[in-house]
C-alpha cells in the first residue's frame, strides 16, 4: 500500500510498520460498514459494534508508548551481497 511507505518511520513519515497496519484495518472495516449499511442495506448488530469497539482498542493500544524506528533499514549481510554480486570478470594474460 503506498500510504503504508510514505507514512513509514525509514521514508520520513511518523508510523513504525505495525501502527500503519493497525490504521489500514480500521479504515478498511470503517469503510465496509458504510458500504454494508448504505449499499447493501444490513443491519449493523451490537455484536458488530462491539467488535468494531475492541478493534478501536486495539488501534489505541498499538500507538500508545511506541515510538517509530527512523534507523535506516539494516543492511544486507556479507554473505548475502556475495550471493548478489556478479561473478569475478576472467582475466586472458
Amino acid at each position: 500500500m503506498p500510504a503504508n511507505r510514505i507514512g513509514h518511520a525509514a521514508n520520513g513519515g511518523p508510523f513504525a510498520a505495525p501502527q500503519l497496519k493497525v490504521i489500514q484495518e480500521l479504515l478498511s472495516l470503517s469503510s465496509f460498514a458504510v458500504f454494508s449499511t448504505a449499499v447493501l442495506k444490513e443491519k449493523l448488530r451490537w455484536t458488530d459494534g462491539l467488535g468494531f469497539l475492541f478493534i478501536l482498542v486495539g488501534v489505541v493500544t498499538a500507538m500508545v508508548g511506541r515510538q517509530a524506528s527512523t534507523s535506516p533499514p539494516s543492511p544486507l549481510p556479507e554473505e548475502v551481497e556475495l550471493l548478489l554480486a556478479p561473478p569475478p570478470a576472467e582475466s586472458s594474460g
